[in-house]
Formats: structure tokens, sequence, C-alpha cells
């Protein structure tokens, strides 16, 4: 049985810049992230649980409005 790990999928109604990824990161850092890839013109970030993923799916309205996001789990 293949592992499953939290994620959440982030997408965006316009392009992000470099800057406002980094920022993102920086915001989302403190959810724990533990890891973090583009897909498909999206961002998906990695949690240590799911309930850190859940903090931070909840915490995106206020960091980024433009964001729309999908909480998965991701097999290995």
């Amino acid at each position: 049985m293949d592992r499953k790990y939290p994620a959440l999928l982030l997408r965006w109604t316009s392009p992000q810049d470099d800057d406002q990824r980094d920022r993102l990161l920086a915001e989302l850092d403190e959810f724990g992230i533990t890891a973090a890839d583009d897909v498909d013109g999206a961002a998906r970030f990695f949690f240590p649980t799911i309930e850190a993923r859940d903090r931070a799916a909840t915490a995106m309205s206020s960091i980024d409005p433009s964001a729309t996001g999908e909480c998965a789990l991701i097999a290995d």
C-alpha cells in the first residue's frame, strides 16, 4: 500500500511572479511545508500532517485571496 501525503494544490486567476511565490512560501512555511512543486500551472505544497495542511488551506483566504485551493492526499 502506498503512503499518502497531505497536499494543498493552489491555482490563481492570473500568473504569479517570483516575488509573489516567495511571499506565499514564507507565509505557508509556518504550517510546516515539507516540499513544494509546480504541476499543471499550479503550485502543490506538501505538509507533515492533514491538520497542518487544513490550517494552511483555511489561512489561504487571508494570505492570498486570488488563490483557490484544493486539499488532496498524494500517493508516493
